[in-house]
């Protein structure tokens, strides 16, 4: 009996022995003592067992910005302006430019009218007629009309002849435009004045038999101006049926 309680007091010896050296400093207090004061915290500090390490805090995760922001910004602008009054400014309009008058074209003479020069130039014509014991020329406006477009086209085309490169003869232009005719003729000049015109025509022989010719019943005038200075005039006679 006495060598088993040995035993177990040599075994209980060895195991306090293994304690004591697995917690150093300690060499005071009894296993049992060591338990509790372990469990109730009561520990000096230099036999505590290292803490445990604290956790990180965790990052709160970056959003990004909602898409919807802006606009439920720009509704709650609204909302406040509405409540206070008021109302956002908005894009005025463009004022419409104002429109720029446009001048208007010069007048060209009536049919129905000769300008000053052209009736000018048929009252010279009807003086000699007169003069020679023949019967005035009428005007005709459509003859009046081809001579002027025959003037201007003998300026702009830079010729003085019978034949327009634009119209060919004064016929041409007579047929082209429905105008009856038992004969005719065409009387052409370049000059400063229509007085000087009318004489030119006059001293010369087949100018002048187509301004004396007794069958005439009608003639048109055409006088454009012919720059730097002068006019040009187109004489153009016929014999209505």
């Amino acid at each position: 009996m006495q060598a088993r309680l040995v035993k177990l007091i040599c075994a209980a010896g060895l195991a306090v022995s293994l304690i004591l050296a697995a917690a150093p400093g300690a060499e005071a207090i009894s296993y049992y003592a060591y338990l509790q004061q372990y469990v109730s915290g009561q520990l000096p500090a230099e036999q505590q067992p290292p803490a445990e390490p604290e956790p990180e805090q965790p990052v709160p995760p970056v959003t990004e910005p909602d898409n919807n922001f802006w606009s439920s910004r720009a509704a709650s602008r609204k909302l406040l302006l509405a409540n206070a009054g008021l109302q956002p400014s908005l894009p005025q309009p463009t004022p419409e430019p104002t429109p720029v008058p446009q001048p208007k074209p010069t007048p060209v003479p009536q049919p129905d009218l000769l300008t000053a020069r052209e009736q000018q130039m048929l009252n010279l014509i009807n003086k000699d007629r007169i003069a020679y014991g023949l019967q005035p020329l009428e005007v005709d406006m459509r003859l009046t009309r081809l001579a002027r477009l025959k003037s201007q086209d003998i300026v702009e085309n830079n010729y003085f002849a019978h034949v327009s490169p634009t119209y060919g003869t004064a016929f041409d232009m007579f047929r082209a435009n429905g105008i009856s005719f038992l004969r005719g003729g065409e009387n052409l000049s370049k000059a400063g004045s229509v007085q000087v015109s009318h004489l030119r025509l006059m001293n010369s022989t087949n100018h002048r038999a187509n301004l004396l010719t007794p069958q005439y019943t009608h003639v048109g005038i055409g006088i454009v101006d012919n720059n730097p200075s002068g006019i040009v005039v187109t004489e153009m006679f016929i014999q209505k049926p």
